[in-house]
């Protein structure tokens, strides 16, 4: 990972901005992990490495299940570390590694369990700090401001864009008929409030999926189209993007929709816009809007 950063860093001559991260994994870690193209950094083509490249949303889960297993189980730590609004979400993530829940769910094989992740944990804790890494650089990423927060005719492009990409992956997303959606409601509601494991699976099923998708979907369209045809006042229109900002990070969004993916309802190609994406389009649409109409800074014309 150093050397990588060095290879950045010579490259950005002595500048610590990253200015594009998906283009930084792309161009640079991933080369250096596959070996079956050019490193666009240091202009070679790197020897494969023996760790397979998995993605960015496998070192969240990575990360999550390192976490969770260094603290004895406390799911509100792994939580905290991957900013999730709520605990079903981290477990969610965290309940699909098999070992893990024999780590948690069994008294009686603790002891076994511990120490061979006793073994594991070097490289786990590896694959927790280069994600932690990452989360920073997304936070660098978003200091610049995009050209199209400049004037109102580019932030409606903009808004446009959006929408439309938005738009796209909803609509290949079925609604649900009246007996699933009362199905998965029911199952819903059978914990009580607790996470029992039918309450569990009906969240891991396709019903929940579709029902958080839309439901995601419908919260940044209605603003999107708002922002994209309408010439509102200059708070009322900072007010849609504060909105737009507040919904693009939701975890549980986009990991629904990374499992549509996996069902093959959406595909690869829309859902492009993924989880870090939105998050950096978030960080961005708060830099280069809001703070600046606080500031009094926003071109309104």
């Amino acid at each position: 990972m150093r050397l990588l950063l060095e290879l950045w860093r010579a490259k950005c001559h002595g500048a610590w901005v990253i200015a594009d991260l998906p283009n930084m994994l792309n161009q640079v870690i991933k080369p250096h992990v596959i070996g079956d193209k050019e490193c666009e950094r240091c202009e070679a083509t790197p020897k494969a490495s023996t760790v397979a490249w998995k993605g960015l949303y496998a070192g969240c889960r990575g990360a999550c299940t390192a976490v969770i297993e260094a603290t004895g189980g406390n799911y509100a730590v792994a939580q905290a570390l991957l900013r999730h609004k709520t605990m079903d979400t981290t477990l969610r993530v965290y309940k699909k590694a098999d070992h893990t829940t024999e780590f948690v769910g069994r008294n009686a094989s603790i002891s076994a369990i511990t120490q061979v992740e006793e073994m594991k944990m070097p490289v786990m804790k590896r694959i927790a700090h280069l994600f932690l890494l990452l989360v920073l650089f997304s936070s660098v990423l978003a200091q610049n401001i995009e050209p199209w927060c400049a004037n109102r005719e580019l932030r409606m492009k903009e808004a446009s864009s959006l929408h439309d990409t938005i738009s796209a992956m909803d609509k290949q997303v079925p609604y649900l008929s009246p007996a699933e959606q009362r199905w998965l409601d029911g199952e819903l509601s059978s914990g009580n409030g607790q996470f029992t494991p039918r309450v569990l699976k009906a969240m891991d099923s396709r019903e929940h999926d579709i029902s958080t998708a839309k439901s995601g979907f419908a919260l940044l369209i209605i603003p999107l189209n708002n922002l994209r045809s309408l010439k509102l006042p200059c708070k009322d229109e900072v007010l849609l993007w504060t909105e737009v900002a507040s919904r693009l990070p939701d975890n549980d969004l986009w990991q629904s929709i990374n499992s549509l993916v996996n069902r093959k309802l959406i595909s690869k190609k829309s859902a492009s816009f993924l989880a870090a994406n939105a998050t950096l389009r978030s960080q961005v649409i708060l830099n280069g809007v809001v703070i600046r109409y606080l500031r009094g800074e926003l071109n309104c014309q």
